[in-house]
């Protein structure tokens, strides 16, 4: 019973589908005839209008949608047109076989054929007679390029060994003439480097000097702002009023300036005298030492630094 009543309904189902594809492809088919019929236009007046190219492509592209023997006929003559050989000869081909062809057009498609071989014909023939002239061509030109070649080879063999002995003479010159040069820019290279090294060994421990003397401000400079916070500190201590803060922070403030002075300044002494040092020695020079001995002033309140040196020749 369950099946009786599935089948009609299947059936039904079926014969349904069937009738609305039958239709879509019959309302489909006069849509695809007007687009061909459109772009075929159109490719007439790209052809017309010398714009072969697009002319082969709308035609590619309506033949594709319809596959009409004129369609190709047309297009084999763009892709003539378009200087497109092979594939022309090849679409007037599958236009001849075509069972469905147009008599008067398959008689201008095999006349177009048989044109476009010939041409094909011609072409190779002038392109082969052009390689040929071509290769004489090359040929003569080798043959004028070796011979033009071997005699600049011999010239310039001869002005070779003309300029070998002129080479051979002047060489013999010249080395005579270097050798006295030779002598002459040894005496004053050693004369110049004498100069030089005397120059830079002065300049060098002219530098290192003034380094020195740099660090000995700096630790002047330190030793000022030492007394000075030493002082605020001896007045902080003293000191019973408001103003007890400012002291503090004053004597704090010279200490640190102090401690960065002496600091850099024993750096820069340091360094000065070693680079007078290292500065080669000369006849006369002078040998230096600095030390650094602390004292106090006379009332043994205030710490001082003394830059205590010794030369010696």
């Amino acid at each position: 019973m369950l099946l009786s009543n599935a089948c009609p309904t299947a059936l039904r189902r079926f014969v349904l589908a069937a009738l609305l594809l039958f239709s879509s492809s019959l309302l489909a088919a006069p849509a695809d005839a007007r687009r061909v019929e459109k772009m075929a236009s159109a490719a007439q007046q790209a052809y017309a209008a010398g714009r072969f190219e697009e002319s082969v492509r709308l035609l590619e592209e309506a033949y594709g949608i319809s596959p009409l023997p004129k369609l190709l006929y047309n297009l084999a003559r763009a892709l003539e047109r378009a200087q497109r050989t092979g594939e022309a000869l090849q679409t007037y081909r599958r236009y001849l076989d075509s069972p469905e062809r147009d008599p008067v057009l398959a008689r201008k498609a095999a006349d177009a054929y048989e044109a476009l071989v010939s041409a094909q014909a011609r072409q190779a023939d002038a392109e082969r007679e052009s390689q040929l002239a071509e290769r004489e061509r090359q040929l003569a030109e080798r043959e004028a390029l070796a011979r033009t070649q071997r005699e600049t080879e011999a010239r310039q063999a001869e002005e070779f060994e003309r300029a070998r002995a002129e080479e051979a003479d002047r060489r013999l010159k010249a080395e005579a003439s270097a050798r006295q040069q030779q002598l002459a820019a040894q005496a004053a290279a050693a004369q110049a480097a004498s100069e030089a090294a005397s120059e830079a060994a002065h300049s060098r421990r002219l530098v290192g000097w003034s380094i020195a003397a740099v660090g000995v401000a700096g630790l002047a400079a330190g030793g000022t702002f030492g007394a000075l916070a030493w002082q605020d500190r001896a007045a902080f201590a003293a000191s019973v009023d408001e103003n007890k803060g400012e002291l503090a922070a004053s004597a704090r403030t010279k200490a640190i300036i102090a401690d960065a002075a002496l600091g850099l300044g024993a750096v820069l002494v340091t360094v000065g005298l070693i680079v007078v040092a290292k500065a080669p020695a000369a006849s006369g020079a002078t040998n230096a030492g600095i030390a650094f001995v602390p004292a106090v002033d006379g009332s043994g309140a205030v710490p001082t630094v003394t830059l205590a040196g010794r030369f010696e020749r």
